[in-house]
Protein backbone atom coordinates (compact mmCIF):
# COMPACT_ATOMS: atom_id res chain seq x y z
CA UNK A 1 0.00 0.00 0.00
CA UNK A 2 1.33 3.67 -0.62
CA UNK A 3 0.46 6.90 1.19
CA UNK A 4 1.11 10.24 -0.92
CA UNK A 5 2.50 12.95 1.13
CA UNK A 6 0.13 16.00 1.18
CA UNK A 7 2.44 18.85 2.87
CA UNK A 8 6.02 19.26 1.75
CA UNK A 9 8.77 21.13 3.11
CA UNK A 10 8.84 24.67 1.04
CA UNK A 11 11.62 24.75 -1.25
CA UNK A 12 13.46 21.69 -0.59
CA UNK A 13 10.48 19.71 -1.74
CA UNK A 14 7.76 21.91 -3.31
CA UNK A 15 8.77 25.12 -5.12
CA UNK A 16 6.38 27.65 -5.56
CA UNK A 17 5.98 28.06 -9.91
CA UNK A 18 6.72 32.03 -9.02
CA UNK A 19 9.46 31.04 -7.04
CA UNK A 20 11.23 28.43 -9.66
CA UNK A 21 13.20 31.32 -11.36
CA UNK A 22 15.00 31.92 -7.93
CA UNK A 23 15.41 28.14 -6.80
CA UNK A 24 14.38 25.65 -9.19
CA UNK A 25 11.76 23.11 -10.19
CA UNK A 26 9.77 21.17 -7.40
CA UNK A 27 11.98 18.25 -6.99
CA UNK A 28 9.58 16.01 -5.06
CA UNK A 29 7.51 13.70 -7.86
CA UNK A 30 3.80 12.98 -6.02
CA UNK A 31 2.80 9.22 -5.83
CA UNK A 32 -0.30 9.05 -8.29
CA UNK A 33 -1.76 6.22 -5.89
CA UNK A 34 -3.00 6.52 -2.50
CA UNK A 35 -4.45 3.91 -0.28
CA UNK A 36 -5.13 6.07 3.05
CA UNK A 37 -8.36 5.87 3.30
CA UNK A 38 -8.08 1.46 3.29
CA UNK A 39 -5.05 1.99 5.49
CA UNK A 40 -6.93 4.43 7.95
CA UNK A 41 -10.57 2.38 7.70
CA UNK A 42 -8.46 -0.81 8.20
CA UNK A 43 -5.75 -0.58 10.61
CA UNK A 44 -7.30 2.51 12.76
CA UNK A 45 -4.03 4.33 12.20
CA UNK A 46 -2.76 6.80 10.20
CA UNK A 47 1.34 7.36 8.68
CA UNK A 48 1.93 10.51 8.67
CA UNK A 49 4.95 11.72 6.79
CA UNK A 50 7.72 13.96 8.33
CA UNK A 51 7.00 17.56 8.28
CA UNK A 52 2.77 17.06 7.88
CA UNK A 53 3.52 16.47 11.64
CA UNK A 54 3.78 20.49 12.35
CA UNK A 55 0.84 20.79 10.90
CA UNK A 56 -2.11 21.23 13.91
CA UNK A 57 -5.59 20.85 12.52
CA UNK A 58 -3.87 18.23 9.60
CA UNK A 59 -2.90 16.26 12.54
CA UNK A 60 -5.85 16.53 14.49
CA UNK A 61 -8.89 15.80 11.41
CA UNK A 62 -6.28 13.15 10.06
CA UNK A 63 -5.72 10.86 13.71
CA UNK A 64 -9.47 11.03 14.10
CA UNK A 65 -11.03 7.68 14.53
CA UNK A 66 -7.23 6.16 14.58
CA UNK A 67 -6.25 4.26 17.29
CA UNK A 68 -2.61 5.67 17.93
CA UNK A 69 -0.26 7.05 15.04
CA UNK A 70 3.00 6.45 13.22
CA UNK A 71 5.04 8.87 12.17
CA UNK A 72 7.36 8.35 9.86
CA UNK A 73 10.32 10.96 9.68
CA UNK A 74 14.10 11.87 8.23
CA UNK A 75 14.55 15.05 9.96
CA UNK A 76 17.27 15.84 7.02
CA UNK A 77 15.27 19.01 6.84
CA UNK A 78 15.96 20.08 10.33
CA UNK A 79 20.19 20.55 9.09
CA UNK A 80 21.47 18.43 12.11
CA UNK A 81 20.52 20.89 14.49
CA UNK A 82 20.00 19.55 18.11
CA UNK A 83 17.85 22.75 18.92
CA UNK A 84 15.82 22.30 15.77
CA UNK A 85 15.72 18.35 16.68
CA UNK A 86 14.57 19.00 20.35
CA UNK A 87 12.03 21.52 18.67
CA UNK A 88 10.37 19.40 16.06
CA UNK A 89 10.11 16.40 19.16
CA UNK A 90 8.19 19.19 21.44
CA UNK A 91 5.97 19.40 18.23
CA UNK A 92 5.76 15.75 18.16
CA UNK A 93 4.72 15.86 22.13
CA UNK A 94 2.36 18.38 20.95
CA UNK A 95 0.63 16.65 18.37
CA UNK A 96 -0.11 13.56 20.75
CA UNK A 97 -1.51 15.36 23.21
CA UNK A 98 -3.80 17.54 21.03
CA UNK A 99 -5.23 13.79 19.41
CA UNK A 100 -5.46 11.54 22.23
CA UNK A 101 -2.99 8.99 20.88
CA UNK A 102 0.25 7.54 21.45
CA UNK A 103 2.69 8.28 18.77
CA UNK A 104 5.39 6.40 17.29
CA UNK A 105 8.18 8.48 16.07
CA UNK A 106 10.17 6.45 13.53
CA UNK A 107 13.31 8.19 11.95
CA UNK A 108 16.92 7.10 10.64
CA UNK A 109 18.53 9.86 11.53
CA UNK A 110 17.20 11.82 14.86
CA UNK A 111 14.75 10.51 18.16
CA UNK A 112 12.61 7.25 17.56
CA UNK A 113 10.13 7.39 20.21
CA UNK A 114 7.36 6.46 21.97
CA UNK A 115 5.07 9.20 22.95
CA UNK A 116 1.86 9.29 24.61
CA UNK A 117 -1.46 10.93 24.81
CA UNK A 118 0.06 13.27 27.87
CA UNK A 119 3.19 14.49 25.50
CA UNK A 120 5.66 11.88 27.57
CA UNK A 121 8.58 10.33 25.77
CA UNK A 122 7.58 6.82 27.22
CA UNK A 123 10.45 5.37 25.07
CA UNK A 124 13.62 5.97 23.14
CA UNK A 125 13.47 3.24 19.91
CA UNK A 126 17.48 3.16 19.90
CA UNK A 127 17.42 -0.35 17.41
CA UNK A 128 17.28 -0.43 14.00
CA UNK A 129 14.61 -3.32 14.37
CA UNK A 130 12.34 -3.41 18.05
CA UNK A 131 9.18 -4.49 18.84
CA UNK A 132 7.22 -1.67 20.43
CA UNK A 133 3.70 -1.92 22.44
CA UNK A 134 1.47 0.50 21.66
CA UNK A 135 -2.12 1.01 23.72
CA UNK A 136 -5.12 1.88 21.42
CA UNK A 137 -7.28 5.10 22.21
CA UNK A 138 -10.17 4.89 20.48
CA UNK A 139 -12.07 8.36 21.76
CA UNK A 140 -11.89 11.88 20.01
CA UNK A 141 -10.53 14.90 21.90
CA UNK A 142 -12.33 17.87 21.79
CA UNK A 143 -9.63 19.87 19.82
CA UNK A 144 -10.73 16.67 16.97
CA UNK A 145 -14.50 17.46 18.00
CA UNK A 146 -14.34 20.71 17.36
CA UNK A 147 -12.36 20.37 13.90
CA UNK A 148 -15.11 17.97 12.54
CA UNK A 149 -17.83 20.60 12.98
CA UNK A 150 -15.51 23.28 11.07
Amino acid sequence: MFRTKKRYVPITEFTHPILEPLFGDTNYCKNSIDDITHIKYTYHLFPFVCYESIFPAFFAKNSIDTKFVFLSTSEAFLKKSDFARNQYVNIIRIRAIESGRYILKCTYDGTSCLINPNGDIVKYINNEFQIVSIPEIKENTIFQKILLKL
